[in-house]
């Protein structure tokens, strides 16, 4: 190897080591350490899975799911609950990279629960309708919190792209993620019910910004 590229290497994998580190020293004082195994195992899948993509505003794909963990830990207050991080980490690993991380393997890794959460916000070969309607009808608190979660960042991050994106985004938004806020404030342990506050006020804001 090239002792340029060489060294650009080492500086990256440096950089993704200092970053995961930081991420985990953050979350840590939540978690016990058999907590803190399944969110690194998590973390670890999602960041090789995602290790060649990009988003449409030009972002590293691996800082979505990343994002969207910290929306539940960070801004929602939605601690001491590493299913949710987990989920929230592999979500879009079932869509991507089926063959690597198979429910299966999402269920012998990360307990049944944790993988019926991320099938219920893993889109398959149906509809966006059928999609939205076994979402709202799951039962999951865990998987329409993180659903709103992810529209929330994916909401934040619209200024780059294009604008028949943007208007599409709000449109969903409208028809469907109010109606989920609904739903999960109904079922949502009552202390993470002040996140739901947070998401209509957040969405309504962004929907109004990009619309």
């Amino acid at each position: 190897m090239n002792k340029k590229l060489a060294v650009t290497a080492v500086a990256v994998a440096s950089a993704l080591t200092v970053a995961s580190e930081v991420y985990f020293n953050h979350i840590s004082p939540w978690f016990t350490e058999t907590d803190m195994e399944e969110i690194r195992a998590a973390y670890s899948f999602s960041e090789w899975g995602h290790q060649n993509q990009i988003r449409d505003d030009g972002s590293a794909y691996f800082e979505h799911p990343k994002a969207v963990s910290l929306i539940l830990f960070d801004d929602w207050n939605i601690k001491r609950d590493w299913r949710i991080i987990v989920a929230a980490l592999i979500h879009d690993i079932r869509e991507d990279h089926e063959r690597f991380l198979t429910e299966r393997r999402v269920q012998i890794n990360f307990q049944k629960s944790t993988a019926m959460t991320v099938k219920f916000v893993s889109k398959d070969e149906h509809s966006k309708t059928i999609f939205m309607h076994r979402l709202k009808n799951c039962g999951d608190w865990r998987a329409i919190l993180l659903k709103l979660a992810d529209r929330t960042h994916n909401m934040r991050t619209l200024d780059n792209c294009e604008r028949n994106k943007q208007i599409r985004q709000v449109k969903e938004t409208r028809e469907h993620f109010f109606e989920l806020c609904n739903i999960v404030e109904k079922n949502a342990p009552k202390k993470y019910r002040h996140a739901l506050t947070l998401a209509r006020a957040e969405l309504k804001m962004l929907c109004d910004k990009y619309a």
